[in-house]
């Protein structure tokens, strides 16, 4: 329903598959980030964040660690990682080269990797 909302907002050129899914992943990040403020609210006297045991706070120090990221670096690992698409599918959705898409890709990652080290890995 999102998508139909937005419609007006869509670049007649552009790619319709990667403006969808960016409009999904912001779906997505608005509820990570509603269940946060939820968890912290019912959480007085414990602090705003999720403890570092419970799964909410995992998921938000990720979520906080690919906001760090650019807008493109973002783009690429979210599509790669959470929608499966591959190098050459996200290569296509961007408009880049697969080469480009797979070293952003590893960059990316490499930038993530310290800030979520304790969490997923």
């Amino acid at each position: 329903m999102r998508v139909c909302s937005a419609a007006p907002a869509y670049r007649p050129g552009s790619r319709a598959r990667a403006w969808a899914l960016t409009i999904v992943r912001n779906l997505a990040l608005d509820v990570v980030r509603q269940r946060a403020r939820e968890s912290a609210s019912g959480q007085v006297g414990r602090g705003a964040a999720a403890s570092e045991g419970e799964p909410g706070g995992a998921r938000l120090d990720v979520v906080n660690a690919l906001l760090r990221l650019s807008v493109a670096d973002r783009q690429i690992v979210v599509l790669h990682d959470m929608a499966g698409f591959t190098h050459a599918e996200v290569a296509g959705e961007l408009g880049l080269s697969a080469e480009t898409v797979r070293w952003r890709y590893r960059a990316a990652l490499a930038r993530l990797r310290p800030l979520v080290e304790e969490v997923v890995w």
